[in-house]
């Protein structure tokens, strides 16, 4: 069974999830821990919204980056084969 996008871009696909999956989560988090709900949550969607942005900007390069280093050190680490 074929997916819906090619496997040639598999890692793109797994930097772009991986970045999604932590950015939007931490720019929610950071933002209640920081300033507090408040009294309107139309303003804390779009400061969520922005700074949810802003992350996955700043996630996506080093997701694309860090994530085949961080593969082949654990690889190295825990002495198997690279997936």
């Amino acid at each position: 069974m074929s997916g819906i996008i090619p496997h040639r871009y598999s890692g793109l696909v797994f930097s772009t999830l991986m970045a999604l999956s932590m950015s939007v989560p931490m720019s929610a988090v950071m933002l209640i821990v920081n300033g507090g709900l408040g009294p309107g949550w139309e303003s804390f969607l779009l400061a969520w919204a922005r700074a949810a942005a802003t992350g996955f900007i700043v996630a996506l390069p080093v997701a694309s980056f860090v994530s085949p280093r961080i593969g082949a050190l654990t690889a190295w680490l825990t002495q198997s084969e690279r997936t």
